[in-house]
């Protein structure tokens, strides 16, 4: 006697299959692209990519470029440098015609305290990025 195996586990082996044959035909297609921030424009000012981790150097470019692209609602300054001679930056976002960012309620978001968390770095840049600035 075969041995039937549970409703759930057949439902979900069919919807695995699916989806492997549905991002093989993406591919073979050639539609695939980088991530796109959920809530981000489709072309946003700064373009950017999360399928990757992003060095020092690229994520200076990226937080360069927000504060240029954004000058009304984003200044980017550095807090120093670290041990290893790199500067640490700090995004400012907030309506600056408005008032000083100082005088109204904040919310802080930081990221790459330790090394090898690169993590942290990622989630910063992708939580920024992914809106449009409009901003209190």
């Amino acid at each position: 006697m075969i041995a039937r195996k549970p409703r759930h586990v057949l439902v979900t082996a069919l919807a695995t299959a699916v989806m492997c044959l549905l991002i093989v035909r993406t591919i073979w297609a050639g539609e695939q692209g980088p991530y796109q921030p959920v809530g981000a424009p489709a072309d946003p000012k700064v373009p950017a990519q999360w399928n990757r981790y992003h060095d020092h150097r690229e994520t200076t470019a990226i937080l360069k470029s927000l504060a240029a692209k954004h000058p009304q609602c984003a200044r980017l300054q550095s807090l120093g440098k670290s041990y290893g001679g790199r500067e640490m930056w700090l995004l400012t976002i907030t309506n600056f015609s408005k008032g000083e960012d100082h005088t109204k309620p904040a919310f802080w978001i930081d990221g790459a305290l330790h090394a090898n968390e690169i993590q942290g770095t990622e989630v910063t840049l992708y939580t920024q990025h992914g809106r449009k600035m409009r901003v209190l």
